[in-house]
């Protein structure tokens, strides 16, 4: 009997370990629908895009249409995706690239690692 109380315990623990390990991860979902319908040059276009370290961004479907996004008295660029802020390295934001489809677009892995922003116009 304490043996089935004591592996209930250390199951709570873990379960309750694992939900505040990963509560603030963002879970991107399948993007491709959402850029069906642009054409090859902007598709190509997208496809090779870079950061500053010449890693590409990979192509249209991993980016998703940001819709706030600032940047602070500090100079950081912050975005909100998943309903979480995150604070993009400025090496992974594309100031320099002119935005053909007009909306922000991050590039970010399911772990939350940004590999390019890409700005719409401010306000």
């Amino acid at each position: 009997m304490m043996n089935n109380i004591k592996l209930v315990l250390a199951a709570a623990i873990a379960g309750g370990f694992f939900m505040l390990v990963f509560r603030g991860v963002a879970v991107p979902k399948d993007n491709s629908e959402q850029w069906q319908s642009i054409d090859p040059q902007t598709r190509q276009w997208f496809r090779g895009l870079k950061n500053s370290q010449g890693v590409p961004c990979c192509s249209e479907v991993d980016g998703h249409r940001i819709d706030e996004w600032r940047i602070d008295d500090f100079g950081k660029v912050l975005v909100t995706f998943g309903g979480r802020e995150f604070e993009v390295p400025h090496d992974k934001v594309l100031f320099n690239t002119p935005n053909r489809i007009g909306v922000a677009i991050l590039w970010i892995s399911d772990s939350g690692h940004i590999y390019c922003f890409l700005p719409s116009a401010l306000g």
